[in-house]
């Protein structure tokens, strides 16, 4: 699957970048799905987080009830200790022409500070191979020998 890098407004130009006043950034629609079908929201490709993690906002969307779930935490660059809750879910990704599902154990962020899911390595870079084209601007994902789940139509 290829999915092309999404195009984030940053409020100042990023000097480093010449100046860009947006960030082009390896996300993408990844969706949760239940019963009553497929809730969506960008992922962001992220290798240095242990496991992927939704938005608080999320679990209420999709009637998840979090008050026995097990508790984690991530540690976010600048050194601040964030607490989740682990559930299994079912996802789903496609790039349009292609489409995959599967079961995983995501976490659930405690606070509201990203409006988009992580994507690391629990439950998603461990099934997939990824390949991040800068130049190109381009995520490619294809599923790898320890994918848990199945094809199935977009």
């Amino acid at each position: 699957m290829r999915f092309p890098y999404m195009a984030k407004r940053v409020r100042v130009p990023v000097y480093s970048l010449g100046g860009a006043s947006h960030l082009y950034l390896p996300m993408f629609a990844i969706s949760v799905v239940t019963p009553s079908g497929r809730h969506v929201i960008d992922g962001m490709v992220d290798s240095g987080a242990t496991d992927v993690v939704f938005p608080s906002h999320v679990p209420n969307q999709v009637g998840l009830n979090l008050a026995n779930a097990p508790v984690g935490q991530a540690m976010q660059a600048g050194g601040a200790v964030l607490a989740f809750r682990y559930a299994q879910v079912r996802l789903f990704l496609s790039d349009g022409r292609e489409g995959y599902e599967w079961d995983a154990v995501v976490g659930f962020l405690a606070s509201p500070r990203k409006p988009y899911a992580l994507l690391g390595h629990a439950g998603f870079l461990n099934f997939f191979d990824v390949l991040l084209r800068g130049a190109a601007k381009e995520t490619v994902v294809d599923p790898n020998a320890a994918f848990p789940g199945q094809r199935v139509r977009p």
